[in-house]
């Protein structure tokens, strides 16, 4: 890994953190390779029960670094891995593929393929802590565009699944049971103040 995405695992919790702060976390060549390699390494921890993703700085991801990928194009080719998947595809889907939940701690910025990233985990983290709408990017328009009609139901059902699986891990049963006490882990993300 070139430094753009780091791992510390503590008590069976994987922090990965998107580590480009000066330039809001966007996603560069470098940060493709980094993030798709986190994902592979993470597969395969028997000794990680959650991962929770969150971006350094005051961004959790900008999205495309564009000025990096108009210099040089992404970078990603057009090469698929063992699930089929290009880099860019492998980033967003990557993590919901994970044996264990993921949790995307967005504070900040988060725009384009910072959304892409987010999982229906985050729904329910965001519901927990009193939001009463919630986005995940443009995972339907790919499910669109994908499948047609069954391309979003398709999309919806997994956004489903993930929200279901992240409930009966916390516990609870309804919407209205998540409560700002269901997100522990986002405590030490709470951005400290400026010297």
């Amino acid at each position: 890994m070139t430094g753009r995405v780091s791992i510390t695992v503590t008590d069976q919790i994987a922090d990965v953190r998107l580590m480009r702060a000066d330039k809001m976390n966007a996603i560069d060549p470098a940060m493709f390779a980094d993030i798709g390699t986190a994902i592979d390494a993470l597969a395969d921890r028997m000794d990680v029960r959650c991962v929770v993703l969150s971006g350094e700085g005051k961004a959790f991801c900008a999205g495309l670094d564009m000025a990096s990928m108009a210099a040089g194009g992404s970078g990603t080719g057009a090469t698929r891995n063992h699930q089929g998947s290009i880099l860019p595809q492998h980033v967003t889907w990557g993590w919901r593929q994970l044996p264990m939940p993921v949790i995307a701690a967005v504070l900040g910025v988060a725009f384009g393929g910072g959304f892409q990233i987010m999982s229906g985990a985050d729904i329910v983290a965001s519901i927990a802590l009193g939001a009463r709408f919630t986005l995940v990017g443009r995972a339907y328009l790919y499910g669109l565009m994908a499948g047609g009609q069954e391309g979003v139901e398709r999309m919806i059902q997994i956004l489903s699944g993930q929200i279901s699986r992240t409930m009966r891990l916390l516990g609870v049963t309804s919407l209205e049971e998540l409560t700002p006490a269901h997100v522990t882990q986002l405590e030490r993300l709470t951005p400290r103040p400026r010297v």
